[in-house]
């Protein structure tokens, strides 16, 4: 969903309370080399529900009147540390979590398609 505002102005309406979003990053406990347990952080994913950014568009059509789609903010400067994690050694950002939730999805599936397939070939034979 595209809402034609910048990011300035999602984390600004965000801070406000104008504006619903789930933050959080895939955090994992791992061991450094000397046996010390630190958490890594993967990059941080915010949902927004798509609801309020069509109302918002909405509201945004309102006031300023229809604006052109285009490619839109592609800058990938945001916020991707946490600041409370600032200067802590316990902690390591990495993006070595974030695909295992996908891998073990794809893996499930791929089960379900075998047995579906299986089920099939076995009603098929008889």
């Amino acid at each position: 969903m595209f809402v034609p505002a910048s990011r300035a102005a999602v984390h600004k309406r965000m801070k406000e309370g104008r504006l619903t979003a789930f933050c959080f990053h895939v955090v994992h406990e791992e061991k450094t080399f000397f046996g010390n347990v630190r958490k890594a952080k993967a990059t941080p994913f915010v949902y927004i529900p798509v609801s309020e950014c069509k109302a918002w568009a909405k509201e945004l059509d309102e006031k300023r009147g229809p604006v052109e789609y285009g490619p839109g903010d592609v800058s990938q400067e945001f916020l991707v540390k946490d600041p409370d994690d600032r200067k802590s050694r316990k902690v390591r950002y990495t993006d070595k979590f974030v695909d295992r939730d996908v891998e073990k999805w794809i893996a499930n599936q791929l089960k379900k398609n075998a047995v579906n397939r299986a089920k099939e070939k076995g009603e098929t034979d008889e």
